[in-house]
């Protein structure tokens, strides 16, 4: 899904074509791209269920910009694209809106194709849009409340999931070593649908590993392990015949272009020396296991870096997307992190060995529901309920919520309920949605920050004149 960064810590990938000339063209542009779905739990892969989506949805509808309009489409539909939308036309967890004051402003919508202006206000206009009558034509799972969304017989693939979660689970349930360049494989190669070859994987892993070991040994530090983060950060940073006299950077393409969800992928920045702050932070922990050097992976909303030690035992914030290092209060104010969140170990804090692998999982979760439509089903609540037993990750902690948003969802639509003041009253739903609530006001409580759109979209210019201004310079020495 998508991309936005703060100069100096980009995030993850968004790419939305603001001259889509044709509705395919407007579907293909919003349909997997965007990174941040990663590390952006208000806007994770697709799960357009929550309540959030829904309210913003009719905000965007009634009175709002074209760009922030566009955002949510872009941030909220996969490859269904009008099904999902019209799952958030029928929510019954929003209120009625001003019809024509959201049709015309459609209408006046140059972002937007003119027939896909028209299905939208065809939709909304529909007169059993709040009647109990409607009934979804879409076969799409998330798109059909009739739908067994545990019948994963639909989508041939599912068994290479079953095999990452496997996999993840034993690491965590000790039953088998911590591995994270293998979880991390693992889970990539669900995406590829398990054309991945993990013996050139490893055999250019242990290259690198090699290579900076030997690196390390000709540099003279106070310790072997800053040798070790110092020899990593130059392979990072520096031609050198190691990464081929081609440093690792920023992947801009996967910021301007769509490149869908591969464009963060560990397997794609070994290919392509490309990556974000999803995959760079990732590889740079996985050289480091294998090598023997203390580095942590530590998060913060929209984002993920690297933390190791200096000899005098202070603690270093590396930016892999842009090989700078941060002070911890520039990550707080921009990020917006709170003492909350990193007393909860939400945010800033290292991540463990297993904390780490936990990440993979929601990587699975997103891949999960890209290849097979289903965010909401056995599959996924096993996956986040396994992951937040060892580390209470705000991404897994969304896919959380909006599963329970979904099942909330389906049962008022075939109760007949249509409003969520009727859910509210219901004897059995209103606990459910109580509880659904207090599940929210906990989240927020630890700290968990949500970035507006006009924040997101503030920070995605930031990041194209980041860009530009770096290419600028380079061209003129």
């Amino acid at each position: 899904m998508r991309e936005l960064f703060l100069i100096f810590t980009f995030v993850a990938s968004v790419s939305f074509d603001m001259q889509a000339d044709s509705c395919a063209r407007f579907k293909e542009t919003v349909s997997d791209s965007l990174w941040f779905q990663w590390f952006l739990p208000e806007y994770d892969n697709s799960v357009e269920i929550s309540e959030m989506r829904n309210e913003y949805l009719f905000c965007r509808l009634a009175s709002v910009d074209c760009c922030s309009f566009l955002l949510f489409l872009s941030n909220s539909i996969g490859n269904t694209t009008l099904f999902k939308i019209e799952k958030e036309l029928q929510s019954p967890l929003h209120d009625d809106i001003d019809i024509e004051t959201c049709a015309q402003n459609i209408l006046s919508c140059p972002v937007i194709e003119n027939n896909f202006k028209s299905w939208l206000i065809d939709k909304i206009k529909q007169p059993t849009k709040y009647q109990s009558s409607f009934v979804f034509q879409s076969v799409d799972p998330i798109a059909n409340f009739a739908w067994n969304e545990n019948d994963t017989t639909r989508y041939e693939g599912h068994y290479r999931f079953e095999y990452a979660y496997k996999l993840i689970e034993d690491m965590l349930t000790d039953k088998r070593p911590l591995d994270f360049a293998e979880a991390v494989f693992a889970v990539e190669n669900c995406m590829y649908d398990g054309a991945l070859d993990y013996a050139a994987y490893c055999i250019e892993l242990e290259r690198i590993s090699k290579g900076i070991t030997q690196m390390a040994s000709s540099i003279t530090a106070p310790t072997r392990d800053v040798a070790l983060n110092y020899a990593i950060y130059l392979f990072y940073t520096q031609p050198c015949p190691l990464n081929h006299y081609n440093p690792y950077e920023y992947d801009k393409i996967s910021l301007i272009e769509d490149v869908g969800l591969t464009g963060g992928f560990v397997t794609h920045l070994l290919k392509t020396k490309a990556g974000t702050c999803h995959s760079l932070p990732y590889l740079y922990k996985i050289i480091a296991d294998k090598i023997g050097a203390e580095a942590y992976i530590a998060t913060a909303p929209l984002h993920a870096y690297i933390r190791h030690q200096d000899a005098d035992g202070n603690w270093w914030n590396y930016e892999t997307t842009t090989g700078t290092y941060s002070r911890s209060a520039f990550i707080m104010e921009n990020f917006h992190v709170n003492e909350n969140a990193i007393k909860s170990g939400l945010y800033m804090t290292n991540l463990t060995a297993k904390e780490t692998i936990v990440q993979c999982l929601y990587d699975l979760l997103c891949i999960y529901e890209r290849k097979t439509g289903f965010c909401s089903n056995d599959f996924v609540r096993k996956c986040y309920n396994l992951g937040l037993n060892y580390h209470y990750a705000d991404n897994l902690h969304s896919f959380r919520i909006n599963d329970l948003k979904y099942q909330l969802d389906k049962k008022a639509w075939n109760m007949g309920l249509r409003s969520e003041s009727e859910i509210q009253k219901h004897v059995v739903l209103g606990k459910e949605y109580d509880y659904l609530q207090r599940q929210r006001k906990e989240f927020e409580e630890m700290g968990c920050y949500e970035f507006s759109p006009e924040e997101y979209l503030k920070k995605y210019q930031e990041a194209l004149d980041y860009i530009h201004k770096k290419e600028k310079n380079q061209s003129t020495r």
